[in-house]
């Protein structure tokens, strides 16, 4: 009797195998992004620095906008160097990914409860600044 008990509680505390939902930016910059072409750079940000920067910030704004509705879309496209631009693309495909990837794997309400642990997170909504400056932006279908 001990025995099953213990197996019962054992598991649910393990989630009967199912893993954790776990989303993070993947901030690994591109090898042709490695260098910058220009000494100094013309805004003074080298081009790692640029595809970081825009990376994080779209990254994180459709962690914000799929957090508020989770069927909504995230921009993906931005102006910049080329560095920027893909920066900008693969933020957004990542986080777009990994968040339906987590919607296959388990509940939606859990995947939102957890979107939206990830937005209220330190230093979240700064990461979005640069490129988001009135704050989380959906996509938009032009009218």
């Amino acid at each position: 009797m001990r025995y099953r008990v213990w197996a019962v509680m054992f598991i649910l505390a393990t989630g009967c195998g199912v893993k954790a939902i776990h989303i993070a930016p993947r901030t690994d910059v591109p090898r042709e992004y490695r260098t910058t072409s220009f000494n100094p750079p013309p805004n003074g940000e080298p081009e790692p620095v640029r595809y970081r920067t825009a990376y994080d910030a779209y990254w994180w704004n459709c962690v914000f906008v799929r957090a508020a509705d989770l069927s909504a879309r995230c921009p993906m496209m931005c102006s910049g160097t080329p560095a920027a631009a893909a920066g900008c693309a693969d933020g957004a495909n990542d986080a777009d990914r990994d968040i339906d990837d987590a919607t296959e794997r388990h509940r939606e309400e859990d995947v939102v409860r957890y979107l939206r642990s990830l937005t209220e997170r330190a230093g979240a909504r700064e990461k979005l600044e640069t490129y988001f400056p009135d704050g989380p932006a959906a996509y938009r279908v032009p009218d």
